[in-house]
């Protein structure tokens, strides 16, 4: 299939794919559904708790993105590098979950399988994490982007000092994973992936932002220690830790210090009769849903392109979030329309 032809098939299955879904296609079956059993029928899974479902959504996500990955190469070629490799963000996640399992002890993988059908001819550090080698650090972790981290991972398991350091485990997992992405990113010609460029920009600096916030409030770190975590890529036309610095100079008790701050829209808002204090989880779900909102709205704007691929993928994962969400909010009797309100997706369509 010539490639103009492949980039418009993918795009036009995208579109159905999206518009057959509950979220979009599908809202009123979503917002009637009574419980997990009918939210499982409705998503062909077969789960009976939120935990199980969510393994569910994922794995259908996983394979419609595949299948379009695939679709999007010439035959034998495997998937297109870069939308894989924005994909890999929840590897990225998962490994965060796996170091989480390590440093209590767990003695089974909370992460099933691996995404090396997404990338069945990586490049030197870039293979796939294998997770069905846990609790081996070296055969999870050796080839990939991560494979840096392997020493150091390693002495911290062997000398129990895991769960101490998470915190900065999870940065450099971070960290690498950004590293690995821009290296796929510089090798993609910029007429494909100007919106992701973009975009890209837009995440890492909220997610340092976020970082900042965390680390502030809940480890009450200083802001000389918090500056080791923030993702600065070389050679980038903007600061991408600007807010995040500055938010370190706001008072955290004090939301009208914020007023003029690149973000504030983000922060929760003042109660009456109560003081207000910053909340990160707030920001974080807020600057999520921003992202994914960005990524809807260009869906469209470049149907032939990388980009539109690279916009289904931030499609799917906040999908698959959401859908977790109300399975989640089934379980402890919430409906489906209440759920979507705290998403505040109860007028998307």
């Amino acid at each position: 299939m010539p490639h103009t032809a492949r980039r418009a098939f993918v795009y036009a299955k995208s579109c159905g794919i999206l518009a057959k879904s509950l979220l979009w296609g599908r809202r009123a079956e979503l917002t009637a559904a009574a419980g997990l059993e009918t939210l499982a029928a409705l998503t062909n899974c077969t789960g009976k708790t939120p935990d199980a479902l969510e393994k569910e959504f994922r794995a259908h996500a996983e394979k419609q993105t595949l299948d379009l990955l695939k679709a999007l190469s010439a035959p034998n070629d495997g998937a297109p590098r870069l939308p894989a490799a924005l994909w890999r963000k929840q590897e990225a996640a998962d490994l965060s979950r796996v170091l989480t399992a390590l440093s209590v002890g767990e003695a089974e993988c909370p992460v099933n399988g691996s995404l090396e059908r997404f990338i069945p001819r990586a490049k030197s550090g870039e293979a796939a994490v294998y997770f069905p080698a846990y609790p081996d650090l070296r055969s999870m972790l050796n080839n990939t982007p991560y494979m840096a981290l392997i020493p150091a991972l390693t002495a911290a398991v062997e000398k129990s000092f895991l769960s101490e350091n998470y915190i900065h485990f999870q940065s450099e997992v971070n960290k690498a994973y950004w590293n690995y992405f821009f290296r796929v990113l510089r090798e993609t010609p910029r007429r494909e992936c100007i919106l992701l460029t973009k975009m890209i920009y837009d995440e890492i600096a909220m997610q340092n932002t976020a970082w900042a916030l965390r680390l502030r409030i809940y480890y009450g770190m200083d802001a000389a220690a918090i500056e080791a975590f923030f993702v600065e890529p070389p050679n980038v036309p903007q600061p991408l830790a600007r807010a995040a610095r500055q938010s370190l100079r706001l008072a955290a008790d004090h939301r009208g210090e914020w007023a003029g701050w690149k973000y504030a829209a983000f922060l929760n808002p003042e109660k009456s009769g109560g003081a207000w204090q910053l909340d990160p989880r707030y920001f974080q779900n807020k600057a999520a849903l921003y992202l994914f909102r960005k990524a809807y709205s260009a869906f469209h704007r470049c149907p032939f392109t990388l980009d539109s691929a690279a916009c289904f993928i931030y499609i799917k994962q906040m999908e698959t979030q959401i859908l977790t969400g109300i399975a989640e909010g089934l379980a402890l009797g919430i409906a489906p329309a209440e759920i979507l309100r705290m998403f505040e997706m109860e007028d998307a369509q």
